[in-house]
C-alpha cells in the first residue's frame, strides 16, 4: 500500500512456511560450501552486490517512499543510503577483523555455524 494514498503500489508474493524452511533449509545445506570460500571471494561478492545496488538506489528510494510516506529527497539522501553504508563498513571491517588469533600452540578461528532446527519453528 502506498501510505500517500491507500492505494495498492506492488504486489508480492505470499510465501508459505514451507517456502520459508525450504530457504532455511538450502542456506544451510550451502553453508559447508560457503564457509570454505576465500576471504577475498566473499568480499566480492559483497562489492558486487553493492554494485547493484547502487544502480537501483533510487527505485529503493521511490519504494520506500511509496511504502513508508518519506519524503522523496530523504528516502534516497538517507534512508536509502543506509545499506551502502553498512556494507561498505562491513567490506572495510573484513581486511581488519582479528579472523585468528594466535595464543601459544593454539590457534582460535572465529567462526560460525548456521544450524536450522526444524522442530523449533
Amino acid at each position: 500500500m502506498d501510505s500517500n494514498t491507500d492505494k495498492v503500489y506492488a504486489r508480492v508474493i505470499d510465501g508459505s512456511r514451507g517456502d520459508t524452511e525450504a530457504a532455511i533449509i538450502a542456506a544451510s545445506e550451502a553453508f559447508p560450501a560457503w564457509s570454505r570460500t576465500p576471504l577475498h571471494e566473499r568480499k566480492a561478492y559483497l562489492i558486487r552486490i553493492l554494485e547493484e545496488f547502487q544502480k537501483r538506489k533510487v527505485d529503493v528510494g521511490t519504494a520506500l517512499t511509496h511504502e513508508l510516506g518519506a519524503p522523496k529527497p530523504f528516502a534516497e539522501n538517507v534512508q536509502a543510503a543506509m545499506f551502502p553504508a553498512h556494507f561498505k563498513t562491513a567490506i572495510e571491517l573484513a581486511d581488519s577483523f582479528e579472523w585468528t588469533k594466535d595464543m601459544g600452540s593454539t590457534t582460535i578461528r572465529k567462526e560460525t555455524q548456521l544450524r536450522f532446527h526444524p522442530e523449533c519453528h
